[in-house]
C-alpha cells in the first residue's frame, strides 16, 4: 500500500511479516539491518502495526475475552539508512538486533493459541504458561545481549566463578552477577 500510495520505484523490495504479533517489529528490524549490510547506500522503511480486528472475540467463552482487553490497534514506523550522508541527521545508531527463538518449547508455543469455542466462533486463548514463556524468552535475550555489550572484565568476572563451581563443586563460591 505504501509503495503504491507514494509511487516508489519498481525495484523496491517489500516483505510482509504477518502472524508474529508483538515480535514482528523486532523481526523486521533485524531483517532490515541484514538487508542494509548487503545493499549499500540504501534505506529501509519499517511499518509495524498490530490489529486485533480479526481476532476480536465475540463469543461466550470467558477464557477468550482476555485478548480483547490486552491488545488494541497500534503501530510504529522507523526509517533506517546506511548512507554516510545521513549520519549527521540520525538520532540513533542500530548496533545490535537480536532475536532468540523459544518456540521449540511446547510451553512457549502453546501459551497463546487460536481455536474455536463450542459455538464455532474463533478466539485466542491465553493460558497461565504465558508469563513463564515470556520470562524464559527475556532471560535468553538478556544472555545474548550480555555477550554483546558486557566488557571483558565483566565477562571474566562471571566466567571464573562459574568454571570454578563446575570444577570444584565442594567449594561454596557465589556466582557473580554482572551489573
Amino acid at each position: 500500500m505504501i509503495v503504491n500510495r507514494y509511487k516508489f520505484r519498481e525495484n523496491i523490495i517489500t516483505y510482509n511479516i504477518v502472524g508474529m504479533g508483538c515480535s514482528a517489529g523486532l523481526l523486521a528490524t533485524g531483517l532490515a539491518k541484514r538487508l542494509l549490510q548487503v545493499h549499500h547506500n540504501s534505506y529501509a522503511l519499517i511499518v509495524s502495526t498490530e490489529s486485533i480486528t480479526e481476532n476480536c472475540y465475540v463469543g461466550k467463552d470467558r477464557s477468550k475475552f482476555l485478548i480483547n482487553c490486552l491488545f488494541r490497534v497500534g503501530g510504529a514506523t522507523i526509517l533506517l539508512s546506511n548512507r554516510s550522508s545521513d549520519q549527521n541527521n540520525s538520532r540513533y545508531e542500530l548496533l545490535h538486533a537480536i532475536h532468540d527463538n523459544t518456540s521449540s518449547s511446547d510451553r512457549s508455543y502453546n501459551s497463546i493459541f487460536r481455536e474455536e469455542d463450542n459455538a464455532g466462533i474463533t478466539g485466542v486463548n491465553i493460558n497461565k504458561d504465558l508469563l513463564a514463556a515470556a520470562i524464559d524468552t527475556v532471560k535468553a535475550n538478556l544472555i545474548t545481549v550480555g555477550r554483546l555489550i558486557l566488557s571483558i572484565q565483566e565477562k571474566l568476572a562471571y566466567q571464573v566463578p562459574y568454571i570454578t563451581r563446575k570444577l570444584l563443586p565442594s567449594l561454596n563460591i557465589q556466582q557473580y552477577i554482572p551489573d
